[in-house]
């Protein structure tokens, strides 16, 4: 099949040597997952940030037309 040597090609490259005595890969698969993390739990609070920060922007700019 053409799929074969695809597959086996894809499963075989890594960008990170799992074989290393010293465990280096373990440590860099792992800060890569807490780096990831970060940054998509950093996205969500800075995306409820901006809302709160614009929402009472709005309702200040309201309040002040209003009077």
């Amino acid at each position: 099949m053409l799929l074969m040597p695809a597959e086996s090609l894809v499963k075989t490259s890594t960008l990170i040597n799992h074989n290393t005595s010293s465990g280096r890969g373990a440590f860099l698969k792992r800060l890569n997952t807490i780096v990831a993390v970060g940054l998509i739990a950093g996205m969500i609070a800075g995306e409820f940030l901006i809302k709160g920060l614009l929402f009472s922007y709005k309702i200040g700019v309201r309040f002040q037309q209003g009077d």
